[in-house]
């Protein structure tokens, strides 16, 4: 019993020991997108060795129909997602990476790509573009 504990904590510690030597990345992506489909992300590494991050991004409507100029592209919980991906390249430690891409965005089920000021645009003049929407990211492949 106790050289199966020893042998357990001796596997354990060097686990421990082989994350802090070989390092890991920890990569985050904060991204924005403009009305024309253009997503610009800020890759940042905080963490000890190399790595990359790939992103899709979404925006969802937040209103009701009645809310957008033009209501025939969904209701409220509906989705455009990206065709594509954009990514970070090797980013190393402590390193900060700009992306910038134009992206097409598809409505789930459709083939034809939509603009996301045309998928979120409200009704109303006074009101900016996105307020109908939240953007999210999704890590991918």
């Amino acid at each position: 019993m106790k050289k199966l504990l020893l042998t357990i904590s001796i596997s354990s510690f060097m686990l421990v020991s082989c994350d802090a030597v070989l390092g890991k990345p920890e990569i985050d992506g904060d991204c924005s997108v403009n009305g024309a489909g253009t997503v610009s992300c800020t890759f940042r590494n905080d963490g000890n060795a190399k790595g990359s991050l790939c992103l899709k991004a979404s925006l969802t409507k937040t209103r009701d129909k009645s809310y957008y100029k033009w209501s025939w592209y969904g209701d409220n919980g509906d989705s455009i997602i990206t065709q594509g991906k954009i990514c970070s390249g090797l980013v190393e430690p402590s390193d900060v990476k700009e992306r910038k891409q134009f992206m097409s965005f598809l409505k789930i089920g459709e083939l034809s790509p939509t603009d996301p000021v045309d998928f979120c645009d409200s009704n109303n003049d006074y009101f900016d573009w996105y307020n109908g929407c939240s953007f999210n990211t999704i890590e991918v492949d």
